[in-house]
């Protein structure tokens, strides 16, 4: 029967960090993840914020026709 080898103690030292510097790039490139993320986020927003301007001023641009051709109706009704 073949005997199971311990790692020695630098190798286990080895090994753990090893596993410290795959989980410190990992989180690193979590991180950059994050702030792609949040960047685009922002973004979006800004996007968003320009479509609430831009629908505000089609509600006001739809009332102000609704008004003139209300003033146009009247004016067509009293000529006939």
């Amino acid at each position: 029967m073949e005997e199971i080898r311990q790692p020695t103690h630098e190798e286990m030292e080895r090994e753990m960090l090893e596993s410290t510097r795959r989980t410190l790039r990992d989180l690193n490139d979590a991180e950059t993840a994050g702030m792609e993320v949040l960047a685009n986020l922002a973004i979006q927003n800004e996007q968003l914020d320009n479509v609430v301007i831009n629908l505000d001023k089609i509600r006001t641009d739809v009332a102000y026709a609704d008004l003139i051709l209300k003033k146009l109706h009247r004016l067509l009704t009293l000529q006939i």
